[in-house]
């Protein structure tokens, strides 16, 4: 039985099972994203694959891959052993076997590529020429795969992150292969969109005196707080503490100079709980204390 949703939309997985296909390894994440190796025998019958699906797919063949052809024009959409193919929900087409088959497939919804489109490179899809895209042999992703996610014991406790973490690698790679000027948005590849990083940014100096969380920040970008904590990491080189800390020393730095206000109420201000924790923060980054740094500091004025 193929599974759907409400929409009436099947699981791409399902209609492998359907047309004969065994699945050897399977692990799901959520309904968003899964990864499979599945074989199947050569057959005279022809594999249809109808629109509408719930997932698009990136298909790495193991062994056979020569195989595959589409049946309406007799195309060979694989040629050799190790080629990629991407193949997109919305699109209907069907396919005959000519020899026995092993593959990977990596299965993911449209809308979880949108949200990461907009991480990597502030853009969203309709933008994005990934349809366009051209896989073929592309060592990026076949590496990601063949060294890291097919080694992986897939159900071992704690794999879920590094899987996870793979998926989004070979997904980044696969949306960097459709915009033009690669070289220039290859650092940028998994970071904080600009966008987001400045509002971000914005929200931390206006709440500065304020308890901050991770989930918090995390929620004003529309992200996991995992996908959040990587992203901030590769934006900005520190944590999201770590900026946190810098942009509240900067504050009292300024207060300190600019006003005459007791420090214990510059340390609340700034979101230091007390003035010894703002002390202690000084003596870390600068080896002065606060009253130290003020002194110091009205002596060159």
């Amino acid at each position: 039985m193929v599974r759907s949703n409400k929409a009436g939309l099947c699981h791409g997985i399902d209609v492998l099972k359907d047309n004969g296909a065994r699945i050897d390894r399977e692990i799901e994440f959520g309904a968003d994203l899964g990864l499979y190796v599945w074989t199947a025998e050569s057959t005279t019958d022809c594999w249809k694959f109808p629109s509408g699906r719930l997932h698009n797919s990136i298909s790495h063949s193991l062994q056979g891959a020569e195989g595959i052809r589409r049946r309406s024009d007799s195309s060979v959409l694989s040629k050799r052993q190790g080629d990629l193919i991407a193949f997109f929900a919305d699109e209907s087409w069907d396919s005959q076997l000519t020899a026995d088959l092993t593959a990977f497939n990596l299965y993911y919804k449209p809308q979880y590529l949108e949200c990461l489109a907009m991480s990597a490179f502030d853009k969203e899809l309709p933008n994005l020429d990934i349809a366009r895209a051209r896989l073929g042999e592309d060592d990026v992703i076949r590496n990601v795969i063949n060294r890291f996610i097919l080694p992986a014991r897939w159900r071992d406790a704690g794999n879920e992150i590094y899987l996870s973490h793979m998926i989004h690698m070979v997904l980044y790679r696969f949306m960097s292969l459709s915009v033009e000027g690669l070289d220039t948005l290859q650092n940028r590849v998994g970071g904080l969109a600009e966008k987001k990083a400045k509002e971000v940014e914005e929200f931390m100096r206006a709440n500065l005196s304020e308890k901050l969380s991770v989930s918090q920040l995390a929620e004003l970008t529309g992200m996991s707080v995992f996908h959040f904590l990587r992203s901030f990491k590769i934006r900005f080189s520190v944590t999201p503490y770590q900026y946190l800390s810098k942009l509240r020393l900067e504050r009292a730095k300024n207060l300190l100079l600019t006003t005459q206000r007791p420090i214990s109420d510059i340390a609340l201000d700034c979101g230091f709980s007390n003035q010894s924790h703002l002390t202690m923060r000084f003596k870390k980054a600068i080896d002065l204390t606060p009253g130290q740094y003020r002194g110091c500091q009205r002596l060159f004025q």
